[in-house]
């Protein structure tokens, strides 16, 4: 069990999780875009600096009024 707790605390400190699967999740952008249409301008703006896909879908014309 000590054995466990090292490895678990030497992982956590070098910032390595041992998952086995690397894959994201990700949620439907239908869903994504339902929750950001309920954020107030300013947060939107922001948003758009997360990454390309982020910019390009607070670009659209669902967001730009």
């Amino acid at each position: 069990m000590h054995t466990r707790v090292y490895k678990a605390s030497r992982r956590l400190k070098n910032g390595v999780r041992n998952d086995g699967d690397h894959t994201n999740p990700t949620l439907p952008e239908e869903i994504i875009e339902s929750i950001l249409v309920l954020l107030p301008l300013p947060s939107i703006a922001r948003f758009r600096s997360v990454c390309k896909h982020w910019r390009a879908m607070l670009s659209s014309a669902l967001f730009s009024t």
